[in-house]
């Protein structure tokens, strides 16, 4: 066992057992986590690397996030970045979806396949040479409770290619594919709004009990204001405004300027779906520099008390990340509207 995975193994058997679990259990959550843990497969030396890394800048394989908001949540998240960095992308994408595909047999799941599978069709391209330089293709993710009564395996993919054009048709295809056809009036509203202001980044999907849940499309915010937060948002959640604007303000007054690119924002779809039901708007923290660093965690405690959520929670996840890995630091901030506020979820990168 690599040393990451080594960590990542105590670190999941220490949050485990604080609710009679075990790592070793037959149950879905154990089983899931296990099989995410085989993914991980030793990089070796920078030297030897043939592609760069993509969930970390340093390598890390690994990110942990905490959600806190309107209801109690003690689910266990993680995502990894399956593979080493001495594939090629081809060759992690490969590895990654027989990875999922064993993933999902040993949970009884592959009902799910050929819905995921008319996905990465429209992702990934015929001729794997053309992924060559892509940063990452695929990445595996887990929402884990602590009995294993929710469990949830998470399945992200790389859109970051292609001019904006074509990443929009490749978007409105997925989507429409995955939800239906009377989602078209939508997505016709919501291209025109948002191409001039974000483009196409990335693809979530959520398997849940065997069938594919849901769909989340990732835009990038070319020039994050909250002016183009909200109107990204407008005829989803209206309730957003003041919030974003608070969040918005906030940052750019503690940490500087927003940079292109530092937003995103995901949109959830479900089946039959004619918009959204949720909306996420992500900000990147991980590129706050010292010694402004030190400020990101108590900036999320003012923001979660502002909201009147539980900070506790995060503060518990945050110690007991550090004690596995104290180089760990905030990676996003995020918000998700539904269409009120209904949660808040912090990311943390896993870096020694």
């Amino acid at each position: 066992m690599n040393e990451a995975r080594g960590k990542l193994d105590g670190y999941l058997r220490s949050r485990l057992a604080k609710f009679q679990s075990d790592l070793a259990s037959s149950e879905s959550g154990p089983t899931l986590l296990r099989r995410l843990l085989a993914t991980m497969l030793s990089s070796g030396e920078p030297e030897a690397w043939q592609r760069r890394p993509s969930i970390s800048d340093d390598g890390t394989a690994v990110v942990l996030s905490v959600k806190t908001g309107t209801r109690k949540d003690h689910k266990l998240r993680i995502l990894v970045e399956p593979g080493s960095l001495r594939m090629t992308v081809a060759q992690q994408i490969a590895f990654a979806l027989r990875s999922l595909d064993e993933l999902l047999g040993d949970l009884g799941w592959r009902g799910a396949v050929p819905v995921i599978n008319a996905i990465t069709a429209k992702v990934f391209p015929d001729d794997p040479a053309a992924t060559r330089d892509w940063r990452g293709g695929l990445w595996l993710g887990a929402e884990v409770s602590p009995d294993s009564s929710d469990v949830e395996v998470r399945v992200y993919l790389n859109l970051r290619h292609d001019i904006a054009e074509e990443r929009w048709k490749r978007l409105a295809a997925i989507v429409t594919g995955f939800a239906s056809t009377t989602i078209a009036p939508f997505l016709d509203d919501w291209t025109d709004r948002a191409h001039a202001q974000a483009i196409p980044v990335g693809i979530g999907i959520v398997i849940a009990h065997g069938h594919v849940r849901g769909l989340r499309t990732y835009i990038g915010v070319e020039r994050p204001t909250a002016d183009v937060l909200n109107s990204l948002c407008r005829g989803l959640s209206e309730n957003a405004h003041s919030t974003l604007d608070t969040l918005y303000d906030t940052f750019v007054a503690r940490f500087g300027p927003l940079s292109r690119q530092t937003v995103t924002l995901g949109y959830d779809f479900a089946p039959g779906s004619r918009k959204p039901e949720r909306i996420k708007v992500d900000i990147c923290c991980h590129l706050v520099k010292h010694p402004l660093t030190p400020q990101l965690v108590p900036w999320i405690k003012e923001r979660l008390r502002e909201f009147r959520f539980d900070d506790a929670h995060l503060l518990h996840f945050i110690h007991d990340v550090a004690t596995y890995w104290p180089g760990s630091r905030v990676q996003f901030f995020s918000l998700g509207f539904t269409p009120d506020l209904e949660h808040a979820t912090v990311y943390v990168t896993t870096s020694s």
